[in-house]
Formats: C-alpha cells, sequence, structure tokens
C-alpha cells in the first residue's frame, strides 16, 4: 500500500477502535516510517550516547531499500519478506477460511515443477498462518510493553505490524525474493478501470532508468511527474516490480497472468482488498485495546455489543475509482484529499500527506530527531524516536526468522532460508541482541495444560511433591524424585504477558518466598497456598527450544527477577539465581492424553 492506507487508514481505523490521537498517531507514524527506514537515513553504525566506545551498537536494521550502495549491495529478501511480503503460501492456515492457498505450476498440467515454482510457499498471501501468528505475538507484546519504559517502542511495533498487515492484502501472489514466479503477463486493466499508458498488455514490459527506481516508483509517481509508471525490466524478478505499483493502489480493478502458473487469470479487485485490509486493522486494534474479538463490517447500523459496524463513506474512500493523471490530478493527490475530509467530518486530527519532496524530507527529519551523525557513526539515545523505533524492528524481525524456521516450505528447507542469509539480518546482529535482551519479550505461549518440570542437568530427576515428617503436614514440599514425574497444572495470565502460574491438584502454588531457604535442611523448600495476587508466584517461562511435547525454558520469577534453578551439590539442590545460566534450564513436557480435570479447569478460569 502507500501512505493513503499505510498512514491515513491505520490512524483513522485505530481512531474508531478507541485509541486516543497521540497514540494512534504514533501507530500510523510509524507504519509509514517503514517505507522511509532505509540507507540514506543511516549510513554509518550506531552507538548509544555517554556509554562509551564498548556499547557501538553495530549497523542498525532497515524496513526498506530504494538504492543499490555499499550498505545493502543488492534486492535485499530480510528487508523486503520480511516487512513487505511476509511469507503465507501454506495449506489449512489454522483453519481460517479466509485464507486460499495459491498451487503453483509450470507445465500447464498441474504440476509442480522446478525449484523456483517449489518456491512458490513465499508467496504472501492475506489471513495465512504467519499473519495469525503475528497477531498472537502483537497481543503478547503489547500487554508486556504497555505501561512500561518501552511502551512507546510497543506502539511502533503495532505501527511495523499494521504496515506487514496491510500489504499483506497489497502484496498477495508476489514474494520478497528474486525468484521467477514473481513474473508477470498480460497485464490488463478492467471492470472501467484504465491503466497507464504503457501498462496494457505488457508482457515483462519496462526500459531504462534506475532498476531499483522501475520496481519501487516512490519518487516518480509522488513527485513532479505525476502519476507517471514503469514496469521493471524482464529479468527483473523482484516483489511485484513487473506489475508495476498497481497492487499498492486504491480503487484500481486489474488482472494478470503469474509466472507460477501461466494458465491462471488473477483477478485484483483492490477496492475489496483494501477494504477487507481496512476492517482486519479494526479488529487487531480492537482487540489490543479490549483483549476481546469483534465482528467488523460496513453499514450504518449502530454498534452493539460484539459487532461494529463502519460507516459506508470510509468504504467508499477506500473504493473510488480515481483516474491517473497529473500533479494535482493524479490519482495520489486526490486520494489524500478524500481521506482528509473523511478526518475533518469525524472530527479526527491527521498530519496532510502532500507527497512532495519537502514533506517527505519534513518527516523522515522528524524520526532522525535525536540522532547525531558524522563521518564514522551515529550518535543516538535510548529515548530518540530512531532507538525506539529500532526495539519495534528488532523483536518483529526476531520474531519473523523464529516463526519462519518452525515452517517448512516445499523445498523441505525451514522456511528463514533465503530471508536470514540477506545482508540487512546478518549485519544487524549486534543491535538485534541489545534490543532484544533489553525488551525481554516472551514470544511463545505454553498453552494451559498438565506438564511434568525437569531439570534439564539431571535428567530422570522430576520436580514432585511430598511431605516431611519434620514439617507440619498442612506443608507440602518440592523435591527432586528420580520417579514417575509429577503432575503440575501450568496456566498463563489472561492478559497474556509471558508469565505464569504453576499449581498441584489442590491449588497449591509455587512461589518466591516457597523458594527462600528453610532453617529446617530436610525441608528446604514449600509450597504456599496460592495468592492469586502476588507476584511473587508469577513466573516468566521463557522458552529456550521447543518440540512437540513441551519447551526447555527458563523459570523465571516476576517479583525477585530471579531464575529457578538446580545445583547438582548442596542441602536443597534448589535456589534462585541472579542470571539464568545452564543450570536454570527446566524442561516442561506434556502429558500426553491428559486433560485438566473439569472440576480444577474451572476453578483454574475463575481464578484468571
Amino acid at each position: 500500500m502507500d501512505y493513503d492506507g499505510h498512514y491515513y487508514m491505520t490512524k483513522y481505523a485505530a481512531r474508531i477502535s478507541g485509541f486516543p490521537d497521540k497514540d494512534a498517531e504514533l501507530v500510523a507514524s510509524a507504519s509509514l516510517f517503514v517505507d522511509y527506514n532505509g540507507k540514506d537515513l543511516i549510513k554509518h553504525p550506531l552507538r548509544l550516547r555517554n556509554t562509551g566506545d564498548d556499547k557501538g551498537l553495530g549497523y542498525p536494521l532497515l524496513s526498506t531499500q530504494f538504492d543499490d550502495g555499499d550498505y545493502v549491495k543488492t534486492f535485499d529478501p530480510s528487508v523486503w519478506a520480511i516487512f513487505h511480503f511476509l511469507p503465507g503460501n501454506h495449506q489449512n492456515a489454522n483453519g481460517n477460511k479466509r485464507h486460499i492457498f495459491r498451487t503453483a505450476r509450470l507445465d500447464g498440467k498441474g504440476n509442480i515443477t522446478g525449484k523456483e515454482v517449489k518456491l512458490a510457499s513465499y508467496l504472501t498471501r492475506p489471513n495465512s498462518q504467519m499473519i495469525e501468528e503475528m497477531h498472537t505475538d502483537t497481543r503478547r507484546a503489547w500487554e508486556q510493553l504497555k505501561g512500561t519504559n518501552y511502551e512507546k517502542s510497543g506502539l511502533m511495533l503495532m505501527g511495523i505490524r499494521v504496515h506487514v498487515l496491510c500489504d499483506s492484502y497489497a502484496h498477495q501472489d508476489f514474494s520478497g525474493l528474486n525468484a521467477p514466479h514473481n513474473g508477470v503477463f498480460n497485464l490488463k486493466g478492467i471492470d472501467g478501470c484504465q491503466l497507464p499508458a504503457g501498462m496494457d498488455d505488457a508482457k515483462h514490459a519496462g526500459s531504462g532508468g534506475n532498476i531499483m527506481d522501475s520496481v519501487i516508483y516512490s519518487a516518480k509517481i509522488m513527485g513532479d511527474n505525476g502519476d507517471e509508471q514503469q514496469l521493471a525490466p524482464s529479468g527483473f524478478n523482484y516483489g511485484h516490480g513487473q506489475a508495476g505499483h498497481l497492487p499498492d493502489v486504491s480503487g484500481l480493478v486489474f488482472e494478470y497472468s503469474p509466472e507460477w502458473d501461466k494458465q491462471l487469470r488473477l483477478k485484483r479487485n483492490n477496492p475489496k482488498e483494501f477494504s477487507e485490509a481496512f476492517l482486519d486493522l479494526v479488529k487487531m486494534f480492537k482487540r489490543l485495546r479490549t483483549g476481546r474479538d469483534f465482528h467488523v463490517s460496513f453499514g450504518e447500523k449502530k454498534s452493539y455489543e460484539d459487532k461494529i459496524f463502519v460507516p459506508n463513506e470510509v468504504y467508499e474512500v477506500i473504493s473510488k475509482y480515481r483516474r491517473f493523471g497529473r500533479k494535482q490530478d493524479g490519482v495520489f493527490h486526490k486520494v489524500a484529499l478524500d481521506w482528509q475530509n473523511l478526518f475533518y467530518s469525524s472530527n479526527f486530527n491527521f498530519k496532510p500527506y502532500s507527497g512532495n519532496y519537502d514533506w517527505e524530507e519534513g518527516f523522515k527529519k522528524e524520526w532522525m530527531e535525536g540522532t547525531e551523525h558524522n563521518h564514522k557513526e551515529v550518535v543516538v539515545s535510548e529515548t530518540c524516536s530512531y532507538m525506539r523505533f529500532q526495539y519495534a524492528l528488532c523483536h518483529h524481525v526476531d520474531w519473523a526468522i523464529n516463526a519462519l524456521n518452525r515452517k517448512v516450505s516445499v523445498t523441505n528447507k525451514p522456511m528463514s532460508k533465503y530471508i536470514d542469509e540477506g545482508e540487512n539480518y546478518v549485519k544487524s546482529r549486534k543491535i538485534r541482541k541489545h534490543c532484544c535482551d533489553r525488551l525481554d519479550l516472551a514470544d511463545f505461549e505454553l498453552p494451559g495444560g498438565i506438564y511434568s518440570i525437569e531439570p534439564a542437568a539431571a535428567r530422570g530427576k522430576f520436580l514432585q511433591l511430598s511431605t516431611d515428617s519434620n514439617a507440619p503436614l498442612d506443608r507440602p514440599l518440592l523435591r527432586l524424585v528420580p520417579e514417575e514425574p509429577h503432575r503440575w497444572f501450568i496456566k498463563q495470565s489472561p492478559n497474556h504477558d509471558g508469565y505464569y502460574r504453576l499449581f498441584n491438584k489442590d491449588q497449591q502454588g509455587f512461589s518466591l518466598d516457597a523458594l527462600k531457604a528453610n532453617e529446617d535442611s530436610s525441608a528446604p523448600v514449600e509450597f504456599a497456598n496460592v495468592d492469586y495476587s502476588s507476584e511473587d508466584q508469577l513466573w516468566k517461562i521463557k522458552v529456550i527450544n521447543r518440540d512437540n511435547n513441551g519447551v526447555t525454558a527458563f523459570l523465571i520469577n516476576k517479583a525477585s527477577g530471579k531464575a529457578f534453578c538446580y545445583q547438582e551439590h548442596g542441602p536443597t539442590q534448589l535456589t534462585l539465581e541472579e542470571i539464568p545460566n545452564e543450570a536454570a534450564k527446566f524442561n516442561i513436557q506434556f502429558f500426553p492424553g491428559e486433560h485438566i480435570p473439569e472440576k480444577t479447569g474451572a476453578l483454574l478460569d475463575g481464578i484468571f
């Protein structure tokens, strides 16, 4: 999408979903800034201000790429596939009926042939499993960041995520790889839609100029040349370059044959796709605001309970067909005016986007306030907008790579392959570690259920309850026992903040006080009756590895920030340590086929 989707549509959706103007503005501005955070802004490594040379952060993460320079030498999949073409062409995507799987074939007979076609699993698709998982991670991250020093980064992360969501609609059926399946044949405007001169009947058309301009078009489309369009040369197979900028323009309806199936005529109805994207934005924002799911549709009815009706004039602005032209008569100028009029009628504030060079330079300057550039480095503070944005970018990138690592393409390789080899990803290792360590966000939800807990350094020993003869009978004790694993009830708190409570069948909870050394060495660790308001009994399960049966993770207490550890020697064997280490790794595994008993489950649901 363009600025009309990434700024106006995003902010309007956030406002009608209940976000205050200041927060909605930051979300929408961050969404738009994804398309401007390129090498032209930062040419040197970053260093934190007033922290010495040891705080060099290396190269920052970019989220766009406009030039072929010495930092990013080629079209980089770790930029485009992560921020603009999130892979998502998987069958049975979480059972989402709105997801449509694309079958790729080269020979016209239904056969999948060739490595390039097999890479069609990297095609961007709306409503994909990756998009669903991104929604879950966004909610989880926001619950952990709101109300903290990193709340602004949390809002910026929302902006990045809605950018990816919108582009999953606009960029569908293309990928962020350099692959022949991105080819386009016989492009035609349909249903009364007239494309710019030279684009109809295009077969890999295009000529001259800088190749990246041919693909991205930003300067040409929104500059003095109005709505001038170009197509990428036939050998240039990145993104939607061979379809020009058409996938990003609201109101257009066109069709073409994709390289991944030349027998197919794909109809792109941007009014329909962009309208569905807007409704998804509202659903996402309402879920983030309330923790509830809503049914959202266009209509003039009054919203009630879990149903929200968006006024029809919003649909009219999104779906309106505007003829291409020059300068003030161009589609990009006219769509901005239509959105501004809608904001006026709704009494919402906005920043008028003019689309000219001065506006863009001013917008980028705002985001770079607080950075100091010299000939060898860029000095930043932790609180400047650009650094806060880096925190959000780093979390999104690490989440995306981890999520893709867990998926296998038709080539039987992790989906992260080709993407994590990109120079942007490789060069940003240092800043990603810094930012992700600071945010310390849980990136996985352990489903509520029955588990065993085993120290990774003491295989075959399990955390188990027993009763010591020297201790009060009503005080269960925690022991490591080489016997049948003990059953634990584990359930996450309702705000999905990465913290869990661990219970026995009598609803007694594992707490910080319970872990303090007891004078009686024969009863080193105890359980306490559960105090559900106490952070002493909240534990972050920080996942290190996972498999089909459970996870290996650190158990970190919320009140103390210390990690639960197994010590091979010593009277207690179970301690709390400041820094998680090998001794703090625990295997938390499902009991196959077992479920929380109905009575206990009801108690747990009542607690949370």
